[in-house]
């Protein structure tokens, strides 16, 4: 924050009052920020339609400038499909002009990272069948072979259940991205990500042992979205979980009843096609990786006891807790059963989706009922089902909802969420060292304060036939574009 600072300053501008509001200042400044990140890590870049999005973000929050190898910057790609990957292809390569007359641009290096973490390809089977991935693949080799010495990029690959290769005993892979703020003792507060889940397999703490994900359809059936990497970022007491695209069970498997159950499929042979199954009901091809992966976040990372609450310490309120917890598959009614939100017990929910060239009605309504605390106040529990929690959601964000495509309407209500086009999500670094200085029992919400604006930024749907869902108005004054939002409020 220190260097932000000396960036606004140096463009003549008076510094905010407080450090978390550096950046949303600079940037709405247009003050460069280059030199002030010292590491970033890019999950995903989504369809190729988005990749001059991600590089205008890159640059603006100082991650990236002009062309080279950024040892700081870290890439994971969460898995292979072209709307997690096709994006990243031009942020690690772009077409140059050549000043020749007449002769083809060539493609060249663009911004190459320190590292990238991706799941292995062991067979034919495990390779997406789409003409994209090849390409991304041959992008993937001829960026870490013309990097060289010191500034070659390593691909690490995550081995099933999250594991480290380096390691002979099953180890999770850890991420280590240096240091927060100090706590009160002048001790650096790590911030680190712990993968949890790959390749259609869950490591289980408490085993030490592998858990498979039992694939839908035929024996032995790749999925890339089951083969998503899953991970959990620990920042003192704050914990954030990314779960890529997994799926869940969908109906009372995971706890889900009535409406928040998705829809079962109709019945005959007129309605065997996806296409006229569409608004009819609905049907998972995907394994369940949220019935597997719940109990492993539960012995993961177990909840702080009552007489843990003492000075010095993180806290965690309950087994597998998460402070913000990104929704998987963007709301597939397949995904983010009850059963799992009983298990993270999000405070803050986000949602990316949005329009696409073959949308597939995300965010569901079933997922969305879910999350809303009027709807569904309770959650069932997967150890007991006679028992339920509180629904612990205090604040819902999507990017953007599709509201009419092609002359479909669609009623997608989102309850209390607001939709802020590209949404940040930041801990109160001030709220993290407090949390490890308190010593008194705190609720979930009020252990971490947490922050989140939006930037308003939303796809170009090209023609007037293609709406988006009104999003919440940008302000016309201050430095952040929508809001910010605070969890707690006070």
């Amino acid at each position: 924050m220190e260097a932000v600072k000396g960036k606004i300053e140096g463009k003549g501008w008076s510094v905010p009052g407080e450090p978390i509001d550096y950046v949303p200042f600079a940037v709405a400044k247009g003050v460069p920020l280059a030199g002030t990140v010292k590491k970033a890590l890019l999950i995903d870049g989504g369809d190729s339609s988005y990749s001059d999005d991600v590089v205008r973000m890159l640059k603006t929050q100082g991650v990236v400038s002009g062309r080279g190898f950024y040892k700081d910057l870290y890439l994971m790609v969460s898995h292979f499909h072209a709307d997690h990957q096709a994006g990243l292809h031009g942020v690690l390569q772009v077409k140059q002009v050549s000043k020749v007359k007449k002769k083809k641009a060539a493609v060249v290096p663009r911004f190459v990272p320190g590292k990238i973490f991706l799941n292995p390809l062991y067979d034919k089977a495990s390779v997406p069948k789409n003409t994209i991935f090849p390409a991304f693949r041959r992008i993937l080799e001829e960026v870490s072979s013309l990097s060289r010495g010191t500034e070659r990029t390593e691909i690490v690959e995550v081995q099933p259940g999250g594991l480290d290769s380096e390691f002979l005993t099953p180890t999770p892979l850890s991420i280590h991205f240096g240091n927060g703020v100090e706590d009160k003792n002048g001790v650096a507060i790590p911030i680190t990500i712990r993968m949890v889940a790959s390749g259609q397999k869950v490591y289980m703490p408490d085993t030490g042992y592998l858990e498979d994900v039992p694939p839908k359809g035929k024996k032995n059936a790749v999925d890339m979205n089951d083969r998503s990497l899953c991970f959990v970022l620990t920042y003192g007491s704050f914990r954030y979980f990314g779960g890529g695209d997994i799926a869940g069970d969908g109906r009372i498997g995971g706890g889900n009843k009535g409406t928040n159950a998705m829809p079962d499929p109709p019945k005959g042979k007129k309605y065997k096609t996806k296409k006229k199954n569409k608004k009819l009901g609905a049907s998972s091809s995907h394994g369940d990786v949220e019935s597997v992966l719940g109990p492993a976040l539960e012995q993961g990372f177990p909840r702080t006891p009552l007489m843990g609450y003492k000075a010095g310490v993180d806290k965690y309120p309950n087994s597998g807790h998460c402070t913000v917890m990104k929704a998987s598959h963007h709301a597939s009614a397949s995904s983010v059963d009850v059963f799992f939100l009983a298990t993270i017990q999000p405070v803050v929910v986000a949602i990316s989706c949005g329009f696409k060239a073959r949308p597939h009605d995300h965010p569901t309504q079933p997922v969305l009922d879910r999350l809303d605390k009027t709807l569904t106040p309770k959650w069932g529990v997967r150890k007991d089902t006679s028992r339920e929690i509180a629904n612990s959601v205090k604040g819902l964000y999507l990017t953007e909802v599709i509201q009419k495509r092609k002359g479909v309407t669609y009623d997608t209500d989102v309850h209390d969420g607001r939709l802020l086009g590209d949404i940040v999500i930041r801990p109160v670094d001030e709220s993290i060292v407090a949390a490890r200085a308190a010593s008194a029992v705190l609720q979930a919400d009020k252990i971490v304060k947490v922050q989140v604006y939006g930037t308003g930024d939303r796809t170009d749907t090209v023609d007037s036939t293609n709406v988006l869902f009104p999003g919440v108005t940008r302000a016309t004054s201050g430095h952040y574009p929508i809001g910010p939002y605070y969890h707690p409020a006070s």
